[in-house]
């Protein structure tokens, strides 16, 4: 296992040099000078082009990625021509709002989504099992900007349980009072990003478990005469979670890309709203940052998704 870890982490190295070239070569290739709003337009030409080239902008494309992979690795991501201000700083001031929104939204989605997953398998056909499928056919169709839409106009509008958007921030609150107002502000975003994860982790996790339990060695385990919580729990639950550990790595992603239109509906200043923001002002520093960033948060949750599947499941070799 530990001779695994070092050849896919070494495996790493390389992937994210691909990515990375892949991504430079994108956003270099997107129309437009990335330098334009760092400059008076009331500059002469020829004076725009010579800083232009001061900065570096007409070297050839391998020459600007060496620099910037140079750079890069250092964690000096450049300068924002929107906000004027180092890319690093303006994504980490906004990175842990979005680690909130999603880590909240995801932890959400798995109590929810396993137990009910776990129960609907084993009451196939029952009432139950009907009400979760249709619960999770309209988790999966009902798009993440109208729930959200709804829930505004409902719960926070018409109702006034919830704040519209917002984080709470600047309030005038101090210690336990402020954590409450900041959870408030946090309900709508969570259930709303949480509805697509939680539905698809619903599907998998009874599909999985309907696979499992129709196995032979589970019917074998029946007919020694075991409790049936001891053989859905301890022999079918553990296998049937392997597929399920895919799904929930692939979500870590989805769930900081994914939440550009519920942070858009909800005004949360997060990574999605700071990504849309960096395409409407072709800010190229800090979209290809922002990229990048989502580009390492994939492969490393591939990289857990292995290390999960040989602690599920010791029988899974990989020397």
């Amino acid at each position: 296992m530990k001779k695994y870890l070092i050849r896919r982490i070494l495996i790493l190295i390389p992937i994210l040099i691909g990515v990375s070239m892949v991504i430079f070569a994108l956003i270099e290739a997107m129309p437009g000078n990335p330098y334009s709003d760092m400059i008076d337009p009331n500059v002469p030409p020829d004076l725009i082009e010579e800083r232009l080239e001061a900065m570096g902008y007409f070297d050839p494309l391998p020459v600007r990625y060496v620099r910037w992979l140079g750079r890069t690795v250092r964690f000096d991501l450049g300068y924002s021509t929107n906000y004027s201000a180092p890319v690093s700083t303006i994504m980490l001031n906004r990175l842990p709002n979005t680690l909130l929104l999603g880590g909240f939204a995801l932890v959400f989605s798995v109590i929810i989504a396993i137990p009910l997953g776990i129960l609907s398998s084993t009451k196939q056909y029952s009432v139950l099992d009907y009400i979760v499928t249709i619960f999770a056919f309209i988790g999966l169709s009902i798009p993440a900007f109208f729930f959200g839409l709804l829930m505004i106009r409902y719960l926070a509008f018409e109702l006034g349980w919830f704040p519209i958007a917002g984080t709470g921030a600047g309030a005038d609150y101090e210690g336990f009072r402020m954590l409450l107002h900041r959870a408030h502000h946090l309900v709508l975003p969570v259930i709303v990003l949480s509805l697509l994860s939680l539905a698809s982790l619903m599907r998998y996790t009874r599909s999985s478990m309907l696979e499992v339990i129709k196995q032979d060695y589970i019917r074998t385990a029946r007919s020694k005469g075991i409790k049936e919580k001891v053989v859905i729990y301890k022999h079918a639950l553990k296998n049937a979670l392997i597929p399920v550990v895919t799904v929930l790595t692939m979500m870590l992603p989805s769930l900081v890309s994914g939440a550009v239109l519920t942070e858009t509906v909800f005004s949360w200043p997060g990574m999605g709203t700071l990504m849309i923001e960096a395409i409407q002002n072709d800010d190229y520093p800090l979209l290809m940052g922002i990229t990048m960033m989502l580009a390492i948060i994939i492969v490393f949750a591939n990289l857990l998704a292995d290390i999960l599947y040989a602690w599920i499941d010791p029988r899974i070799k990989y020397d």
